[in-house]
C-alpha cells in the first residue's frame, strides 16, 4: 500500500485539482499540504491539528476521510506524538502469599480474648480469693492481740481478740468494736461452724451476710462462729482445713491446693455432713 500522502496527491491530480486550490478551500498553508503529501508529518503542528488537516484535505477531494485517518494513525510513529508509558512487566510468583502481620496479630488477639472468656470461671475461682478486699463496712480481726484461753473458770471475764473497723470520718484510723472469742463456745444461732487448720489455708467466712473472718490460717489454729441462717465460705486450700457444723464433721471439700466456695444452711446441711460408716 502506498503512503497516505502519495495517495492523496494521486487522487488530487486525477481530479485536476491544484494544491493551491486545496489551500484556498481548506485555508491550510501550502507548506503543510506539501508536508502531508510527502509524508513529513513531523513538520505539522501536531496532535489534533494534523488530524484536522487530513480530514479537511479529504473533504476537499470528496473522499471518505475515515480510511485515511486510520492510515495516518498507523503511519504515525510514536516520536511524532507523546510517547506511551512503558508497561510494567508482570512477574508471576509461585510463592505462597503470606498473611499481613496486622491480620496475624488480630487473629491472635481474638483467640486470646476467646480463651479468657471461656476460662473466666476457672480464673476467678483460682485467683479471686487472693485479690478480694473487704469493703469499708466490713470488720477486720487484729490477730496480734493475745487470744483468750480456750476454757475459763466461772466468773472470769474472757479477753476477746481485738476487732477493728475503719472509721467513716478517719479511714486511716481503726477503731475498736466488741468481738467474741474465736476459741470460746458460741451459743447464739442455729448453726455453729468450727474450723481447724491442718495446713496453711486462706479462709473467708460470711455469717448471715456479715464478713467475720478473712485470714491465712496456720496449722493447729481453730475458730468457732455462729449463724442464724447461713454461712458463706471461700477456702483457698480445700485440703488444709477440717470443718464441723453443730458438732458434725463435714465431708472432705477437695484436694490440697484447690479453691472451693460453699454455702451452708440448715436446709442443705445434710449433703455436707459426713455419714458414719459403722
Amino acid at each position: 500500500m502506498a503512503p497516505l500522502g502519495a495517495d492523496l496527491s494521486r487522487i488530487r491530480e486525477n481530479k485536476n485539482i491544484s494544491l493551491q486550490q486545496v489551500s484556498r478551500d481548506t485555508r491550510i498553508s501550502l507548506r503543510y499540504l506539501k508536508s502531508i503529501e510527502e509524508g513529513r508529518f513531523a513538520d505539522l503542528p501536531g496532535g489534533m491539528y494534523n488530524r484536522a488537516f487530513i480530514r479537511a484535505y479529504c473533504g476537499c477531494l470528496g473522499i471518505d476521510p475515515r480510511e485515511f485517518m486510520h492510515r495516518y494513525e498507523c503511519e504515525t510513529s510514536p516520536a511524532t506524538d507523546k510517547p506511551s508509558k512503558p508497561q510494567r512487566s508482570t512477574i508471576t510468583s509461585f510463592d505462597t502469599p503470606r498473611p499481613h502481620p496486622v491480620l496475624l496479630w488480630t487473629v491472635g488477639l481474638l483467640i486470646s480474648v476467646g480463651a479468657l472468656y471461656v476460662s473466666r470461671g476457672w480464673v476467678y475461682a483460682v485467683f479471686g480469693p487472693y485479690f478480694s478486699r473487704p469493703t469499708p463496712a466490713e470488720i477486720s480481726i487484729d490477730f496480734t492481740a493475745e487470744p483468750a484461753p480456750a476454757k475459763q473458770r466461772a466468773g472470769d471475764t474472757a479477753v476477746a481478740p481485738a476487732i477493728t473497723a475503719l472509721s467513716a470520718d478517719h479511714p486511716d484510723r481503726p477503731v475498736a468494736v466488741p468481738a467474741s472469742d474465736s476459741g470460746a463456745d458460741v451459743s447464739e444461732g442455729s448453726l455453729r461452724l468450727t474450723l481447724e487448720a491442718v495446713d496453711d489455708c486462706w479462709v473467708s467466712i460470711d455469717s448471715d451476710g456479715d464478713r467475720v473472718l478473712v485470714k491465712l490460717m496456720k496449722p493447729g489454729e481453730d475458730h468457732i462462729y455462729a449463724a442464724n441462717e447461713k454461712f458463706f465460705l471461700v477456702i483457698g486450700n480445700a485440703g488444709g482445713v477440717n470443718l464441723k457444723v453443730n458438732g458434725m464433721p463435714l465431708k472432705p471439700l477437695g484436694a490440697s491446693g484447690s479453691v472451693v466456695k460453699l454455702v451452708i444452711t440448715e436446709q442443705n446441711l445434710d449433703k455436707y455432713v459426713q455419714k458414719s460408716t459403722g
